[in-house]
């Protein structure tokens, strides 16, 4: 009786731990590919824009890219007229989020390794500029959500949008 018992307990705790491990993610998400990997991370705005402008293909390409992801709040710190403006306009959105996307694959160590003022060559032809004395900052702007990784890439998650020089 009292192997029964331990067995029915033993069985018991065993169907708990895997109920409670289905319902509680542990840190992030499986890595997708890059254009898949949006919707895990909350960034609607970016995976509209990327739809919106067709850019969202090339990143199922084999890659590997590092993505400079605008987060949804970056799009609202462009201001409500100048976001909708921005959004509204397929052809100079494009010009912007090509400005996000760079060829090859960066993790912020490697970002971290860079010159102080390093520069990085974006898909559009533009560059970022990299700070990195003390903070990681990418032309101004910081990867809050960093090394998110994707079968053919990587993405870090950014709190502004960063827009080309003119």
């Amino acid at each position: 009786m009292r192997r029964l018992t331990s067995s029915l307990a033993l069985g018991a705790a065993l169907l708990l731990s895997t109920h409670v491990h289905a319902q509680v993610p542990f840190g992030d998400p499986a890595p997708k590919i890059l254009s898949e990997s949006f919707k895990a991370y909350g960034l609607t705005t970016l995976e509209k824009a990327l739809d919106d402008t067709g850019l969202r293909k090339q990143l199922a390409d084999k890659g590997p890219f590092t993505l400079f992801a605008p987060s949804n709040a970056a799009f609202k710190m462009l201001g409500r007229k100048r976001s909708a403006a921005l959004l509204a306009d397929p052809k100079e959105l494009k010009i912007v989020l090509l400005n996000h996307i760079v060829k090859g694959k960066y993790t912020s160590g490697d970002l971290g390794k860079l010159p102080h003022l390093g520069k990085m060559t974006t898909l559009g032809g533009g560059e970022l500029v990299v700070f990195n004395k003390g903070t990681l900052l990418v032309n101004m702007s910081k990867p809050y959500q960093a090394d998110k990784k994707a079968t053919n890439g990587i993405m870090h998650i950014m709190d502004r949008v960063l827009l080309p020089k003119k």
